[in-house]
């Protein structure tokens, strides 16, 4: 007896141009960091109420230090949102390709499967596990 069939859909070139808005303004906001970094108050909530960082805490210095080259700072401070950003910046390239019609957009599941919704659980709680023991705000 086999599991549910899962279904899945093709991105759309508005899905696939929505996407890659979402990447370039994150990654172009934290590249003009230095031009808002203090007219904007980027504290965590959590942080400063509670005394402990919540799962994305660090994600604007990660960020930040991905954009600048530094890699390895960008993992120090927010795992997840470091590779976040590396993802952004490979979609970008190949966003463009899908929107010129070079390449098809991906299949992208209606229903994640368990182990897809298993795997997110577990990467956001190695995450704050990490920020937990090591965080440096």
């Amino acid at each position: 007896m086999s599991g549910p069939r899962l279904r899945a859909v093709r991105l759309g070139k508005v899905e696939v141009a929505l996407a890659a808005l979402v990447a370039a303004s994150a990654l172009a906001s934290a590249r003009l960091h230095p031009l808002w970094e203090g007219l904007v108050y980027t504290r965590c909530p959590l942080l400063t109420l509670v005394g402990i960082p919540c799962v994305i805490c660090g994600g604007t210095r990660a960020l930040v230090a991905l954009v600048t080259g530094d890699a390895i700072e960008a993992l120090a401070w927010n795992p997840l949102v470091a590779l976040g950003g590396l993802a952004a910046l490979g979609w970008l390239p190949l966003a463009t390709l899908m929107l010129v019609g070079w390449l098809e957009p991906p299949r992208i599941p209606t229903v994640l499967p368990v182990v897809g919704r298993r795997a997110i659980v577990a990467g956001l709680a190695l995450n704050w596990g990490y920020l937990l023991l090591w965080f440096r705000g």
